[in-house]
């Protein structure tokens, strides 16, 4: 039978084993993290697990939730072929794509890319 395991992010599934089978996140711990996608606007997939990408804005780090993955924003630029704007674009602390404003002037008029 399966043990459910509150853990600080949230619960972690455990199996008979005591292996963990499955992970939830609280909102209070997903509100830290914003979904990654590419710049047609798809999700982006951990290449070790295959679970989606998230930025935390606050490390400007790209991670996977589900297996604790970290992708540096360079990195994660050159994993979804992104051409960028702009040069600052590479140590901005924005979440790319998907900037609502920018101090470098790429976005404007509340345009998104």
């Amino acid at each position: 039978m399966s043990q459910i395991i509150k853990t600080e992010q949230g619960f972690d599934v455990l199996d008979d084993d005591g292996e963990i089978i499955g992970k939830g996140f609280s909102d209070e711990f997903l509100s830290n993290y914003s979904e990654a996608s590419d710049e047609q606007g798809l999700s982006v997939l951990c290449p070790l697990c295959d679970d989606q990408l998230h930025f935390n804005e606050a490390e400007n780090m790209f991670v996977c939730l589900g297996c604790g993955y970290e992708m540096s924003r360079q990195d994660f630029l050159e994993y979804i072929n992104a051409e960028p704007p702009g040069e600052e674009c590479y140590t901005c602390d924005n979440l790319y794509p998907g900037c609502t404003w920018c101090t470098y002037g790429y976005v404007k008029d509340e345009d998104e890319f």
